[in-house]
């Protein structure tokens, strides 16, 4: 997989920067992420260690999800702004909360946010706003609003070619052309794409990509879809080895799990309405 910088290589300059700059918040959630990118979910806690909910809470959902918790994810991302819904971890965990509860409507309303405004419209895509609009098309398939469902389809197709000449963040975390075939019932052309995408490059979410995304809920015994997981998963094993080395020799910090008795938790209990 093709890469500028190497998983293990970009934890070692994120957890520097977060030796320089102790109290600001966004190295701590890079370093977070990078962790469960590397398998590594109690360091991942000790990176977040006393961040607010605030800031810290899409890291925190993700951490949450990675560990299987789609609750306390999803209570994470109840109480999350609605500008701030990003990252796995809240918008996978908002799908699985709809698909257990049948309460498509209170995610509804968190994703039009107190303006009313649907996510699946001009504006909110050319804001970047792709996860969301994924997200959507899963709660429009749950309620069987087929319109609904095309609708923002149409719109992630319209705004595919500039996410892939580089316009917006994040985009490349998801194999986003792979994902929009297969919502689109091109199953197989997806899983061809879901493959050439993993051999290009590295997922830094590939543990929600190939554990979690309800997306290719009904393809995982493909073959195709084996090897980019397998092709994901050997590539963390050998990076992880590369931490391993980056912390022997003082590069990278050990972290323990003190601190996960610190982390901040989601306010309020999940209570599905009906």
């Amino acid at each position: 997989m093709a890469g500028a910088l190497q998983a293990a290589d970009a934890l070692r300059w994120s957890e520097r920067a977060i030796r320089i700059d102790p109290d600001t918040s966004w190295p701590r959630q890079t370093v977070c992420r990078a962790y469960l990118d590397l398998a590594d979910p109690m360091a991942a806690r000790d990176a977040i260690g006393a961040s607010q909910q605030d800031t810290a809470g899409p890291c925190l959902a993700d951490l949450a999800l990675y560990e299987g918790d789609w609750r306390r994810a999803a209570q994470f991302a109840f109480n999350t702004p609605g500008v701030a819904l990003v990252g796995p971890g809240i918008l996978g965990a908002l799908s699985r909360y709809a698909s257990e509860t049948g309460d498509t409507e209170r995610v509804l309303e968190l994703l039009r946010g107190p303006d009313g405004e649907q996510v699946e419209t001009s504006k909110a895509l050319a804001e970047g706003l792709f996860e969301q609009a994924f997200l959507l098309v899963q709660l429009y398939q749950m309620r069987g609003d087929r319109a609904g469902r095309e609708r923002v389809l149409e719109a992630l197709w319209r705004w595919l070619p500039k996410a892939e000449r580089g316009e917006f963040m994040h985009r490349e975390s998801y194999p986003t052309r792979a994902m929009l075939m297969a919502w689109s019932g091109r199953d197989s052309e997806a899983l061809d794409e879901l493959l050439h995408w993993t051999r290009r490059r590295h997922s830094m979410y590939w543990w929600y990509v190939f554990e979690h995304d309800p997306t290719w809920q009904h393809l995982r015994s493909d073959p195709r879809f084996v090897e980019a997981r397998r092709l994901e998963r050997e590539y963390v094993a050998g990076q992880r080895t590369t931490l391993e080395t980056l912390r022997r020799h003082g590069a990278v910090p050990v972290r323990a799990s003190k601190a996960a008795r610190s982390l901040p938790g989601p306010e309020g209990e999940i209570v599905a309405r009906r």
